[in-house]
């Protein structure tokens, strides 16, 4: 269970067609398995995260709700390890504008990759630093026609949680 921050809407900003998305903020929680039997296997990732995003100028937000999952790949050392992982999913974004008071939602698939490093706290405890880049609707980020604010873009996040094992 994590919480962090980061940079949304990544293309739109760097195009300079739309650069007034305020910090992203998240949250996500993750469910992992992985095999004890190899130094060299992978290990399954479900992974639930919320983002949202403030809309400049005025009180208006994005917020968006992804489930992926996926698979990870952990190097382990004495007391840490590193790693990375990416996975598929699904993303249902909100608009929302206290102006107009309007509402609009979407869903679209989600690429997810992410690396963190893990410090061992006790045997079953741990702190972790995640990097993650979710990609949110990546078959509506070749179709121009159908682009719309926010919805088909890059959101880079970093997030400190901390793991339990059980």
């Amino acid at each position: 269970m994590g919480a962090g921050a980061g940079k949304s809407y990544i293309v739109e900003s760097l195009q300079g067609r739309l650069d007034f998305y305020g910090p992203a903020f998240s949250m996500k929680s993750s469910l992992q398995y992985q095999p004890q039997e190899s130094d060299y296997s992978f290990g399954l990732n479900f992974t639930a995260m919320h983002t949202n995003v403030s809309f400049f100028p005025g009180p208006n937000a994005y917020s968006s709700n992804t489930l992926t999952v996926g698979v990870l790949r952990n190097f382990e050392f004495e007391n840490w390890s590193i790693g990375y992982g990416f996975g598929m999913g699904v993303t249902h974004e909100t608009a929302r504008s206290t102006f107009t008071f309007q509402e609009s939602q979407k869903r679209f698939a989600t690429v997810s990759t992410d690396c963190f490093v893990e410090r061992n706290i006790s045997e079953r405890l741990s702190i972790i630093l995640s990097l993650n880049a979710l990609w949110f609707d990546p078959i509506g980020s070749f179709m121009p026609a159908q682009w719309e604010q926010a919805g088909e873009d890059v959101n880079s996040l970093g997030n400190i949680c901390l793991k339990v094992k059980i």
